[in-house]
């Protein structure tokens, strides 16, 4: 099933909230720092599953960030993958979660349009982690 209109339109404005996020928030810092677990797990289930490995390379690229391990990349890629990631795992966003297949299609397409915007400093994440 796909999303309606209305519901695509929602996806839309709120990426486009996160994208234009310039600062880290450290609501969205802790969320995803402190659920890095569960949101691999959600990652695993309906549309989300077909971004599991890279929604993994997005939490260890925010794990290493935090320990000073990985410093390369913008603040501004940063805030949207925080972002994005607690969108992810917060249950009350445009169509919840429990909603059978559909719950987590907008979960799903905000992962898509992040790493369609940062996929250059996730490339360069992913050669200096396979270099270490």
């Amino acid at each position: 099933m796909d999303m309606s209109d209305e519901e695509e339109e929602r996806v839309r404005k709120e990426f486009e909230r996160i994208k234009n996020q310039r600062t880290v928030s450290d609501e969205d810092r802790d969320t995803v720092l402190n659920h890095e677990d569960d949101i691999k797990q959600k990652s695993l289930t309906g549309a989300l599953k077909k971004f599991s490995a890279d929604i993994g390379d997005l939490l260890a690229m925010i794990k290493a960030y935090y320990k000073k391990e990985y410093t390369e990349v913008p603040v501004a890629s940063i805030a949207m993958i925080l972002a994005t990631l607690a969108y992810v795992f917060s249950p009350i966003d445009i169509i919840p979660d429990f909603i059978p297949v559909l719950g987590l299609t907008d979960d799903a397409t905000m992962v898509a349009a992040c790493l369609g915007v940062v996929h250059n400093d996730v490339d360069k994440f992913r050669k200096w982690r396979k270099a270490k």
